[in-house]
């Protein structure tokens, strides 16, 4: 499974996604003091160093330190080919698919997400 950096926001932090820096560094012990009236309400430690940050994980260092969260990338489950011919639609296995004059729709299923590529 592949993984990729997204913005951090505090709901996908408690979610369980792992922080870490724009630069991949590992961020541990990562906090959030809520009754903190500070503009740096979150910490946490890098390379045996106590960081901050504020809510959106802005650094007041630099770009670098920007917090990120990984997130891992689903790969597709299933390919799914739809052929219309004379009216009809058949479906089949995306390695069974045989290209051919009519309109075929591939679609890609991961979890809720679908794309689709229409193809001649």
């Amino acid at each position: 499974m592949t993984t990729r950096q997204i913005p951090f926001t505090i709901e996908r932090w408690k979610e369980g996604l792992k922080p870490v820096t724009k630069g991949k560094k590992e961020v541990k012990q990562l906090v959030y003091f809520e009754d903190l009236d500070d503009d740096c309400a979150l910490a946490g430690v890098i390379d045996s160093t106590l960081m901050h940050w504020t809510l959106d994980g802005r650094s007041p260092w630099n770009d670098d330190y920007l917090l990120m969260l990984v997130e891992e990338v689903r790969e597709p489950r299933e390919w799914i080919c739809v052929v219309e011919q004379d009216g009809h639609l058949s479906g089949y296995p995306a390695h069974e698919c045989i290209p051919t004059t009519v309109t075929i729709k591939v679609r890609e299923v991961i979890g809720d997400y679908e794309r689709e590529e229409k193809k001649t």
